[in-house]
């Protein structure tokens, strides 16, 4: 659905279209691999591709630098974990990291628990730093299901990308420990079960995000709600 009918279906939301967001770089560089006719990216290559358009996005949104560096989990006790955590984008000068997440428009948004896990131990032990998380809602449909070259990847996401969440972690965090009391249509928690490889997360229901839109794109402090294609 197109930015504009979800414009006109959520009553208030015209008006709130106040403030501008100026992108910090107005042009970014995505190469991508021509394809051969017949023979199309798999589907690891095709969803690794949207998170590196994304992470790109967010980059070009906000500033700092893509950030290839894993930061190890330590313990109080000095004992390194065999874990780690990469934000996508970090901002040495204005002190903060970004996570960029994205999702199909009605799909769950999803937080892996070994992310959740790192980013709450680099809060903790960097406490004066902001980590922030991007979500972006797209219409880009199957996207491990449907083959693409990587050319039709991110023309699709271009064309498709709806509007953007930024949360601040601390807001990240009230929502799974709504969970706590039962708040099923914030999110869910989703439970690796025996046998299978889909990994603990966090899932955040597409309503919450509709629920956010409609508010006002700017309804607390550090919550910023944005279209993308309008």
């Amino acid at each position: 659905m197109q930015l504009e009918k979800m414009v006109e279906l959520l009553e208030g939301v015209a008006p709130s279209y106040v403030h501008t967001l100026e992108p910090v770089h107005k042009r970014i560089i995505l190469p991508f691999q021509s394809s051969f006719k017949g023979f199309y990216p798999s589907a690891s290559t095709r969803k690794a591709l949207m998170g590196r358009f994304y992470e790109g996005l967010t980059r070009a949104l906000y500033g700092g630098r893509l950030n290839d560096l894993k930061f190890d989990i330590e313990f109080l006790n000095g004992t390194v974990s065999d874990r780690s955590i990469k934000p996508d984008v970090v901002d040495a000068e204005n002190n903060l990291d970004w996570e960029s997440k994205s999702g199909y428009y009605d799909k769950e948004c999803k937080i892996m628990s070994r992310q959740f896990e790192g980013y709450k131990f680099l809060q903790y032990d960097n406490p004066g730093k902001r980590y922030l998380f991007s979500f972006y809602r797209h219409s880009l449909e199957e996207i491990e299901k449907k083959e693409r070259t990587e050319k039709q990847v991110f023309i699709g996401l271009l064309d498709g990308t709806l509007y953007s969440a930024t949360l601040p972690f601390s807001v990240v965090l009230k929502i799974d420990n709504l969970l706590n009391v039962g708040a099923r249509k914030i999110a869910r928690k989703y439970r690796q079960r025996e046998g299978t490889s889909y990994p603990d997360c966090l899932c955040i229901n597409p309503s919450t995000f509709n629920c956010l839109f409609s508010l006002g794109f700017i309804t607390s402090p550090g919550l910023i709600i944005m279209p993308i294609n309008p």
